[in-house]
């Protein structure tokens, strides 16, 4: 990670890997001339069937895990003394 000073302010750039559906979807989006049809395209619900199953199944796992991990009691913990 790098980081410099822009202007007086500290930066840091990142770098993130993500799966190729998001780019496929805001690629459709930018293809649109005006931006707010653009804005609403690249906003909306995912169009394809294998983008919908990939976050149905990475919502899965983040639930198990989250739930394995000892999030739920915690939750409940917190969530009780609210």
């Amino acid at each position: 990670m790098k980081s410099y000073l822009g202007g007086g302010v500290a930066v840091r750039k990142v770098a993130v890997t993500l799966p190729e559906e998001p780019y496929e979807l805001v690629e459709r989006a930018q293809a649109v001339e005006h931006r707010t049809r653009s804005e609403v395209t690249g906003a909306g619900a995912p169009r394809s069937a294998s983008v919908q199953a990939g976050l149905e199944d990475g919502y899965a796992a983040a639930w198990a895990e989250w739930e394995s991990s000892g999030g739920r009691e915690v939750w409940e913990s917190t969530a009780a003394t609210v």
